[in-house]
């Protein structure tokens, strides 16, 4: 049929919705078939795609989807959330006639490494040059020698700039004492910082690039350092 309406949400769905108790919380889950889930995302909602992003963009996320389904439910019973955590879904008012036709001649392909899905991740934007795992996700990052860093044409970089306090950047830190300097210790092949040193009155801190830019705040780890003196 149609799907099933949330009003609460003012979204429609396809497939089944199952209500579930999860720790004291109520809980909704969208079972639903994978060509339908990639029908109803959100994460490219443009139909002026030529037709062959459109088509990549929909075997990366069944890639992903399939990928995340196979490696068993998630606390509540779940595979996938339906935000950035996973991918964006939105349900069946998200679906338009480009994105249906690009899920359609593509039904059914992925992306495989030795044997087994890839890890396709991808983000809106890289700044015109793609990171490795361990830029993306840090020093414990598996190794998957497909995610390279790879430059590529862009218009629109999405540059950004960040003004912080040095003594928010202790609190953030948990940096006992006055900071004087902070800088990036080592890059990667995108350039992305991959190790930031925090020097101060407690000695040197070493964090990682990963973990200095989701304990600050920032957009990515594509950033260069620079300090300057204020009145506060």
């Amino acid at each position: 049929g149609d799907g099933v309406v949330i009003e609460a949400r003012s979204r429609q769905y396809r497939g089944v919705i199952e209500a579930r108790s999860d720790a004291g919380r109520f809980r909704l889950v969208n079972e639903v078939d994978v060509e339908q889930y990639l029908r109803g995302m959100g994460e490219v909602r443009n139909p002026s795609w030529p037709a062959a992003g459109l088509e990549a963009q929909a075997i990366a996320a069944r890639t992903y989807a399939l990928r995340a389904s196979g490696g068993g439910r998630r606390p509540g019973g779940f595979h996938l959330y339906d935000d950035q955590r996973s991918q964006v879904y939105l349900g069946r008012q998200a679906e338009y006639a480009a994105m249906d036709a690009a899920v359609s001649r593509t039904r059914g392909r992925v992306v495989t490494y030795a044997g087994s899905l890839a890890a396709t991740v991808y983000s809106s934007s890289a700044g015109g040059f793609t990171a490795t795992a361990t830029e993306g996700f840090g020093p414990g990052a598996s190794n998957r020698p497909y995610l390279k860093a790879v430059p590529y044409p862009t218009a629109d970089p999405r540059s950004w700039k960040v003004e912080i306090a040095l003594r928010d950047v202790a609190a953030r830190l948990g940096y006992r004492g006055t900071i004087s300097a902070v800088r990036v210790a080592a890059k990667g092949p995108s350039g992305r910082a991959l190790t930031v040193v925090v020097e101060g009155s407690a000695g040197p801190l070493e964090v990682s690039g990963v973990s200095f830019d989701a304990k600050l705040g920032l957009k990515s780890t594509l950033f260069t350092l620079r300090g300057d003196t204020a009145a506060s």
